[in-house]
């Protein structure tokens, strides 16, 4: 997030005042954060098609990281 915050934000989905808050923690509160089984992210996927366009595409895997980010970026926050 420090190194390019705008895109952190718009591939984590997060506001700019949570973005802003998680750049401030220190490492020794990224540490607890880590060590906590109460911290969870949601998947970012709404269905099984999804998944299957990010496994499945032999004809671009050279690409895959460009079309898992295009299709992140469509789906519903």
């Amino acid at each position: 997030m420090k190194e390019d915050f705008a895109t952190a934000r718009f591939r984590l989905k997060v506001d700019e005042t949570l973005a802003t808050k998680i750049v401030s923690l220190t490492a020794k509160q990224l540490t607890q954060l880590a060590r906590s089984n109460q911290f969870l992210f949601r998947l970012n996927l709404e269905n099984p098609i999804q998944l299957e366009q990010l496994t499945s595409n032999k004809r671009a895997e050279n690409l895959s990281h460009i079309h898992a980010a295009l299709l992140m970026s469509s789906s519903v926050n």
